[in-house]
């Protein structure tokens, strides 16, 4: 496999690209910081059609989104492994997500590996080689780069295709490549759910400690202050922490202001406060920020009925010889008891099909009953 070392400049790339202009499949990493900021910084793109390997050094050249998309053409399938923060990096710099994506470690959860198997060890499972991971959480933003850490963000894509390909036969072979197919589509919906108000509902957890009006409040202003996190790219909290959120929630449904200066923050000043009350304002009466969330406290019948389900689903995985926690997803489980979701994707994908018939009619039964 010849390697073209780190592409500095336009030129270099571009030649990089006519190299591989021919490859159906790429295999994609990115090296990224994000310590002080919203966004993840990428720092380095490596790039590997399984002939040729390329770090492009995404500090000293700006990959804009027209070379990143005739990269990443929708023709190509992208190889990456554990796919979420990479599809963010991706949707960063291109504002597109690829549509034909073959993640190694979900295909491994399916194949006997583990659920969420490291790439390392996936890579010395499947041909014996032993990777360094030394540089694992090394300071990518400096230059020049060491040679440990070009050698470690080489590796990531250095076997990647190769291990794809592999993983691919065994999930044809043993008939699970449908199901592999279903699982990738509902993980790249969920991070496209996961921009969603409802889902950053989930992520503040004080929201949960209000009721009624105070809730809504809370919601309204929890998106507020994600959108100033995203204008200024300050990661979330740094505006103001969940315990000045419950202050300013309760100030606002007593006077309907924050005209208190012991809410001004170095990241949070007086048009702020105005710029807020006028985003409640206009967002109060919004239905989605009125939507009453399912609970995942569970009754003693339906906790009990999950531990049920949970195990026979959980022993079904074993003789499937896939990982329980992709099979029977707990948080999956809960959520279609308590809400009696005959539309759940524990019952209608390809998990729904491949449970016995006896466990599938039960969970049936129990969410019409209920």
């Amino acid at each position: 496999m010849e390697l073209n070392k780190i592409l500095r400049h336009k030129k270099d790339i571009e030649q990089f690209l006519e190299k591989i202009k021919e490859a159906k499949q790429l295999a994609v990493d990115f090296e990224f910081i994000r310590k002080k900021t919203y966004y993840p910084i990428p720092c380095l793109m490596q790039i590997s059609d399984g002939n040729e390997i390329a770090c492009i050094d995404l500090l000293e050249n700006n990959l804009n989104e027209f070379l990143i998309n005739k990269i990443l053409t929708h023709e190509r399938e992208v190889i990456i492994h554990s796919c979420t923060q990479d599809l963010e990096i991706i949707e960063c710099i291109s504002k597109v997500i690829p549509k034909r994506v073959f993640d190694t470690q979900i295909a491994a959860s399916f194949l006997g590996y583990g659920y969420q198997i490291g790439y390392a060890e996936l890579i010395f499972k499947l041909f014996e080689i032993e990777l360094d991971k030394s540089s694992k959480l090394t300071d990518w933003t400096q230059r020049p780069l060491t040679d440990n850490q070009i050698e470690y963000a080489v590796n990531d894509v250095k076997y990647l295709l190769k291990a794809a390909n592999i993983l691919k036969k065994n999930l044809s072979d043993e008939k699970k490549d449908s199901w592999y197919k279903e699982e990738i589509e509902n993980c790249i919906n969920k991070y496209k759910k996961s921009r969603s108000e409802k889902e950053l509902f989930k992520k503040v957890k004080i929201i949960k400690s209000f009721k009624g009006d105070k809730k809504t409040l809370a919601k309204v202003i929890a998106v507020w202050r994600e959108e100033k996190e995203k204008q200024i790219n300050l990661p979330r909290n740094w505006v103001f922490n969940e315990e000045v959120l419950e202050k300013i929630v309760n100030h606002v449904y007593e006077n309907n202001s924050i005209k208190n200066n012991d809410f001004f923050y170095e990241n949070f000043n007086e048009k702020d406060h105005y710029d807020l009350i006028s985003f409640i304002d206009e967002n109060k009466n919004n239905s989605i920020f009125h939507e009453q969330n399912i609970t995942n406290k569970l009754s003693k019948t339906n906790k009990d009925f999950v531990s049920y389900i949970y195990n026979q689903l959980k022993m079904e995985s074993i003789n499937l010889g896939i990982a329980h926690e992709i099979f029977i997803p707990k948080k999956d489980l809960i959520s279609m008891v308590n809400s009696k979701d005959l539309n759940s994707k524990i019952i209608n994908d390809w998990r729904g099909s491949n449970m016995s018939k006896k466990v599938y009619e039960e969970i049936i039964l129990f969410l019409e009953k209920s």
